[in-house]
């Protein structure tokens, strides 16, 4: 079998260290988000169980600079409900997220909330509605 094109490669995953074509890079952030303006990111939770961009691109990794601050906004067009969460993966995973910063299970519209990055180096986003995590997570990839 022919190995994927480096557009369908994780970023950073060794499996494909070895192999031509480049790898894969997370755009950079042109303005890092203050307290006073933060950087807005804009995300859409499907009825597919999948996180996406506004064009409806799937998110699997955001790149966050340690000290910004961002603001969510989380866009539930799935007719059913949909949470979403910043925190340590097995955490997400168990739908442990008591005093994680993020959005409550809501069923439509939008929801918004700002988060401090921090210098953790494993973040995840996700839906941790028993079901979702698996196809809607992702990584916060520290950048400089």
């Amino acid at each position: 079998a022919s190995p994927p094109p480096a557009c369908w490669r994780p970023y950073e995953n060794p499996a494909f260290a070895d192999e031509g074509g480049g790898t894969a890079s997370l755009p950079p952030i042109e303005s890092p988000g203050t307290a006073e303006q933060p950087r807005v990111i804009q995300l859409v939770e499907t009825a597919g169980l999948t996180i996406t961009d506004a064009e409806g691109t799937r998110v699997t990794q955001l790149a966050v600079q340690p000290g910004e601050v961002i603001s969510f906004e989380i866009t539930n067009d799935a007719g059913f409900a949909h949470n979403f969460y910043i925190g340590p993966p097995e955490a997400l995973e168990a739908n442990q997220v008591q005093g994680l910063p993020g959005v409550a299970d809501f069923d439509s519209g939008t929801e918004s909330f700002t988060y401090e990055v921090g210098d953790e180096t494993s973040v995840q986003f996700a839906c941790t509605i028993p079901g979702h995590y698996d196809g809607m997570h992702g990584d916060l990839v520290p950048v400089e």
